[in-house]
């Protein structure tokens, strides 16, 4: 059952810093749970981040069988009534950057594949997720992934005007959050981790050669990467389908 509580009684049990982002840091706390805070605050922003944390809770209530995010315990308020953050179950494992470093390309495939069904889970219930950073992928030793950046997620089709996120891995042909968009990132993301290039700072050429000079990769997921690798304009996006 969700609780509310007050962000002075929340300040009192922190332990430790675990994650540094530009909006907002995570603790550990003496018990045991993870402490999410906001540091910086907008005002046009402020209703959209409570809604968005609104819309990942009910998120948690109804996927609870897939297993994909962090228990949420608590929303936190200042005095004032302002929504400072959250508490949530501590997470297993490691950010994605970092746990796919040492892993082969068949076993990169499998992390992939596991997100792209985490990906799935939210589009079949109409949300999508707004930051495809690495950081907000843990992944554990089994290759289970946790999606633990709450805030993060929004219903299918909102405007992504106003939300904050990781430029490396957004789609530059739709204001819109959407199936195809999440798509767009996932495939940005996918490409970075395994060939090292990224649509943002390499040139479609570049991305090309990598793709097309792996010999261990499937055929079938290369087709599709050398189609993304293409695209230019918001029409090709219709076509840009789950890579497995």
């Amino acid at each position: 059952m969700l609780e509310i509580r007050l962000i002075d009684d929340t300040l009192n049990n922190l332990f430790y810093n675990v994650s540094e982002g530009f909006e907002s840091s995570i603790f550990v706390t003496e018990y045991d749970y993870l402490t999410k805070f906001f540091k910086h605050y907008i005002s046009d922003k402020m209703l959209s981040r409570k809604e968005h944390i609104l819309v990942a809770l009910y998120f948690s209530r109804i996927c609870d069988n897939y297993n994909t995010i962090p228990e949420i315990y608590h929303l936190i308020y200042k005095k004032d009534g302002t929504f400072a953050g959250y508490t949530m179950a501590p997470v297993p494992g490691e950010k994605l950057d970092a746990f796919c470093d040492t892993l082969s390309l068949e076993d990169k495939l499998v992390v992939f594949k596991n997100i792209e069904t985490t990906i799935k889970v939210l589009h079949n219930n109409e949300f999508c997720l707004t930051d495809f950073n690495p950081k907000n992928f843990l992944i554990s030793n089994e290759y289970l992934v946790k999606l633990v950046d709450i805030d993060s997620f929004c219903i299918m089709d909102d405007p992504k005007k106003n939300m904050l996120f990781n430029y490396k891995y957004t789609c530059p042909y739709t204001k819109l959050i959407t199936k195809q968009y999440n798509m767009y990132c996932f495939y940005s993301l996918f490409v970075d981790m395994i060939f090292k290039v990224n649509r943002r700072y390499n040139s479609r050429k570049e991305i090309l050669r990598k793709i097309t000079s792996d010999n261990l990769l499937p055929q079938s997921i290369k087709e599709k990467l050398i189609y993304f690798a293409n695209i230019r304009r918001k029409k090709q996006l219709i076509n840009l389908d789950y890579l497995f």
